[in-house]
């Protein structure tokens, strides 16, 4: 079980009651700016503009349930407030990846001592690793919305593609033909996200 580092604070409950009333549309306008208003808190410059990409890209243009059964196999969609609820969940993890301890143990009199005794929480880390690692994607997987490139490598053999009966999957086969031995990383990261989104409930 991953244990989060506190202080665990749940800004979700104070966007909760406000959420209920809105249209699903209305929910995730009002959460798209709630998880951009954390942009300046997520690290340094670089992680700020990236977070911003990525926060954009999800919200305009993925389908977390088609992800979902693309990369796990999951043919159960979630509701629209499975949805909402995972949303929630998501926003109150990204924002405990901005805490830093206020108490110590030891006395702090330098910043060092600050740095030792207060490391990166989890949520921090799989945020920075998150961040860090969209960017050595290539733009053929990030902007491939339908997740053809996992089912692709996920059936790599040749009689299998030539039975199906999706034209767009063909053509996505003759794209990533020869496709990089990186991109089974990429999978295999992407596969590991999921699953932890599963576990804890998120939509990261």
């Amino acid at each position: 079980m991953l244990i989060l580092t506190k202080p665990l604070i749940k800004p979700s409950n104070l966007l909760h009651s406000q959420l209920s009333s809105l249209t699903y549309k209305s929910q995730l306008i009002l959460l798209y700016k709630q998880f951009y208003r954390l942009r300046n808190l997520v690290g340094n410059h670089y992680h700020t503009q990236k977070y911003a990409t990525i926060l954009r890209r999800q919200f305009q243009r993925q389908d977390f349930n088609q992800r979902r059964r693309i990369v796990l196999g999951i043919s159960t969609n979630l509701s629209q407030d499975q949805l909402i609820q995972r949303l929630e969940t998501t926003l109150d993890f990204v924002f405990n990846s901005t805490v830093k301890r206020t108490s110590y143990n030891e006395e702090v009199r330098y910043y060092n001592d600050i740095k030792r005794l207060s490391p990166d929480t989890i949520e921090k880390k799989v945020l920075r690793t998150l961040l860090e690692m969209d960017d050595k994607k290539p733009d053929q997987i990030k902007h491939d919305f339908a997740y053809e490139w996992v089912r692709i490598l996920s059936e790599p053999e040749e009689p299998q593609l030539k039975q199906t009966n999706s034209k767009k999957l063909k053509k996505a086969a003759n794209t990533f033909k020869g496709f990089p031995i990186n991109y089974l990383g990429f999978k295999q990261q992407e596969v590991s996200i999921m699953r932890l989104n599963e576990n804890l409930g998120l939509c990261l």
